[in-house]
């Protein structure tokens, strides 16, 4: 069992320079943007650590925040009983990273797990469809494959059904 905890970006206690991922775009985003954008309110960063006195290493990261897909652009299983002038709401899984350090311990599925959650919590006071993703690369698209979410046709880009998700068990 991991002593690992999910916790929103706080730049006073998390200590986001010593992450280091595959991914220099991710690595980059985490030092010098998430802050940012959280604070305008653009989305949410949060991030795996361990509990600690001093700053706080993160292990890992994702972000969330509220998006739309148009309804064409959506498998017809995803389309039906949604009117035809509507967009679809998503919320969108924006970045998911994990500490180089740190990738084959399952954070990445533990990051994922705890974003369903939310995005669960989330649904219960907003109208959400789907969960998408922008994968990053080959990589990720396998690694969200996984838990069942399907490519569209932009092949960066991937949805999983709230209706899937509530009926998966996790």
């Amino acid at each position: 069992m991991t002593n690992w905890i999910i916790e929103k970006l706080n730049a006073k206690i998390h200590d986001r320079e010593s992450f280091c991922s595959s991914s220099d775009v991710l690595n980059f985003y985490l030092k010098t943007r998430a802050n940012q954008e959280q604070e305008k309110n653009l989305n949410i960063t949060y991030v795996a650590t361990i509990p600690s006195h001093l700053l706080k290493p993160i292990i890992g990261y994702y972000t969330l925040s509220s998006s739309s897909l148009r309804r064409a652009e959506m498998p017809t299983f995803l389309q039906k009983g949604v009117p035809q002038t509507y967009d679809i709401p998503t919320i969108l899984i924006g970045r998911l990273a994990v500490d180089k350090q740190h990738e084959q311990q399952g954070v990445g599925r533990f990051l994922l797990k705890n974003a369903f959650l939310t995005i669960i919590e989330s649904a219960t006071i907003a109208g959400v469809k789907c969960i998408s993703v922008n994968a990053k690369d080959e990589s990720a698209i396998k690694f969200y494959e996984k838990f069942g979410f399907t490519k569209l046709a932009d092949v960066n880009q991937l949805v999983l059904s709230l209706d899937t998700l509530l009926k998966a068990k996790m």
